[in-house]
């Protein structure tokens, strides 16, 4: 499989994200699995995508591992996927979400609609997985608040 779908929504091969979607996170939604953990296909496109030459020379030639912790690895580096996107479904974002809900009479709609081009490979991308990871970070920091853009 070396053919890449940019349309392919992650969150439909991962198993039951859908389940119970809105009856988690107060009504916002939350998927019950992570495409970025559990998607076979996503990981198969990093796989595919991020596996190349660098720039000193060596191929880095990226292999599922056995489990979640491995989720691709190549020499002594273990990687991970995550979004770009964030999809500010917090509880923290309570007010603003509700305001959101009332301003948009499909609200659901929206937010299906919103997920699921989110969850195609233009919006993902792999970080190096570690303690204090820039992407561990970026979800943890208050300054950044899962922003990319500020992360960077």
């Amino acid at each position: 499989m070396n053919n890449i779908d940019i349309n392919f929504d992650f969150t439909t091969d991962t198993p039951k994200f859908w389940n119970n979607f809105w009856n988690n996170n107060d009504g916002f939604g939350a998927g019950s699995n992570d495409p970025d953990k559990k998607s076979p296909t996503l990981r198969k496109y990093h796989e595919i995508l991020w596996s190349k030459k660098l720039p000193n020379g060596q191929f880095m030639n990226l292999k599922q591992g056995n489990t979640e912790k491995e989720y691709l690895c190549w020499d002594k580096f273990r990687f991970g996927s995550d979004t770009l996107i964030a999809d500010f479904k917090y509880k923290k974002m309570k007010d603003v979400l509700d305001k959101l809900q009332q301003a948009l009479p499909n609200y659901i709609d929206f937010q299906e609609t919103f997920l699921r081009k989110t969850y195609t490979i233009g919006g993902m991308i792999i970080f190096p997985k570690h303690p204090n990871s820039i992407n561990q970070l970026r979800g943890t920091n208050p300054q950044i608040k899962d922003r990319i853009d500020l992360t960077l």
